[in-house]
């Protein structure tokens, strides 16, 4: 990694998923880990269940105030009738229906299904030599901070931010306007994530500067993690805005299921 300035006035966010860790195969092969333990030789695939789950999902729709799902239980019971619907369209029995969504939670939280992004450790590790102060901020499950635990990435973090506890997703302002108030308002914000548009545009536009790194999900011309903390380290974005731009539009990018 290389050397630069002391970075002990400044907060760095980190996305979680495809930034930091992923789920090879996500929510769609969570959910057939699931029925093959309830239904074995079911004969469906992954493929079979992702058309179903492309609408639904908190982060499908930023613009809705969730506060009121801030409870663990309340944010899982509001997601069944999204994963029964994508069961029950991919062919799965009605019967095996109720018991294959409520286990949907205990699987995808299951540590042993996720792996640590190449890279990913090398950075939080020179972020945090170099005296930065950092955060996790995802959309994602209310069971992330024991994910980030037990993935043994407890000790790079002062906080680690979940929408599902919030009630905002990336990129409203008021998930973002959230993590700053909870961090004291620093002197100085950056944001690393793989989404143009939750992570980057969401981050600028609430006055974060934001580095877009390659992501495990998306094809979108970000740096490598390395980069991410040599442009934090010498202060410049390099000018990747232009690129981050042209890729948000190119591919339409979003958050995915």
């Amino acid at each position: 990694m290389t050397a630069g300035r002391d970075l002990s006035h400044t907060v760095v966010l980190w996305d979680f998923d495809g930034t930091i860790a992923e789920r090879p195969g996500h929510w769609s092969s969570c959910m057939i880990d699931v029925l093959e333990s309830l239904m074995p030789g079911s004969g469906l695939a992954a493929a079979d269940i992702e058309v179903h789950l492309r609408t639904g999902f908190p982060w499908q729709d930023t613009t809705v105030d969730r506060r009121h799902l801030t409870d663990p239980d309340a944010w899982w019971a509001a997601l069944q009738p999204v994963l029964r619907a994508a069961y029950l369209r991919a062919g799965v029995p009605d019967a095996l229906v109720d018991d294959a969504a409520s286990a949907v939670r205990l699987r995808f939280g299951d540590v042993s299904t996720w792996r640590v992004i190449d890279g990913a450790t090398d950075a939080l590790s020179a972020l945090q030599a170099a005296g930065a102060r950092q955060a996790v901020l995802s959309n994602h499950v209310p069971e992330l901070p024991q994910l980030v635990d037990a993935l043994g990435l407890g000790g790079f973090f002062d906080r680690v931010f979940t929408s599902a506890a919030i009630g905002w997703e990336k990129p409203h302002p008021q998930i973002f306007a959230h993590a700053l108030a909870e961090l004291g308002h620093p002197a100085e914000t950056w944001l690393i994530g793989d989404n143009p548009v939750a992570d980057v545009q969401g981050a600028t536009a609430a006055g974060i500067r934001a580095v877009l790194v390659e992501g495990s999900y998306l094809v979108n011309g970000g740096v490598t993690h390395a980069e991410a903390v040599r442009i934090i380290r010498s202060a410049t974005v390099d000018g990747q805005r232009d690129a981050i731009e042209h890729t948000a539009v190119q591919h339409g990018l979003g958050n995915v299921p």
